[in-house]
């Protein structure tokens, strides 16, 4: 199993619409990807360690069960994906692919 992890990174006056991230953005994601797209979770951030800011604005998961399908769509539908980032959000996303250990 794979996690793929998008971070938008905490800034002020950052905008971001999480319904439209939730309801559109990650169920394009999702499609482009295929059949190896398990799952998706987003979480909004609501505060760091010892009640600092939190970094995040938000963070989105895909769970995959090969890396091929989401090679594939990158490599495939990356403009696509990319513009629609815009319509929800003016913060540059930090992108992590990790090997699921459990």
């Amino acid at each position: 199993m794979f996690r793929l992890n998008v971070l938008y990174p905490a800034s002020p006056n950052a905008r971001f619409d999480f319904d439209y991230y939730v309801k559109n953005h990650m169920p394009l994601a999702m499609s482009l990807i295929g059949a190896s797209a398990v799952r998706f979770e987003a979480a909004k951030g609501v505060g760091g360690a010892g009640g600092a800011p939190a970094p995040y604005v938000a963070v989105g998961q895909v769970y995959l069960t090969s890396l091929e399908g989401l090679q594939s769509a990158f490599a495939n539908h990356m403009p696509a994906i990319m513009a629609d980032i815009a319509k929800y959000t003016d913060i540059a996303p930090v992108v992590n692919v990790e090997a699921m250990l459990t």
